[in-house]
């Protein structure tokens, strides 16, 4: 008796679409950092990516996004100086 392997998907393409599907943002995930966890927190995130349906990679970009949206007035300010900062610069 042959296995049959017609009808087979790759569980990576499956895992890609599944956590690809809450992304609406027009910008692409391209850039690449390194952080580093303690080894309690990363099983935690595996174990909460499992359950959500997300990849741990995702996980982390949702919340670096609500930080930064949080944080955006400060942020904002926080670049109004710095452009005025260099336009005073270039005056020089």
């Amino acid at each position: 008796m042959s296995k049959e392997f017609n009808n087979m998907s790759n569980p990576a393409s499956n895992f890609i679409k599944k956590g690809n599907e809450k992304e609406t943002q027009e910008e692409p995930r391209s850039k690449q950092m390194s952080i580093l966890v303690k080894p309690s927190t990363h099983e935690k995130l595996k174990l909460a990516s499992s359950l959500e349906g997300n990849s741990v990679n995702g996980i982390i970009n949702d919340v670096l996004e609500a930080y930064l949206e949080e944080n955006n007035e400060a942020i904002e300010a926080y670049l109004k100086v710095y452009e005025k900062f260099r336009s005073n610069l270039d005056e020089l």
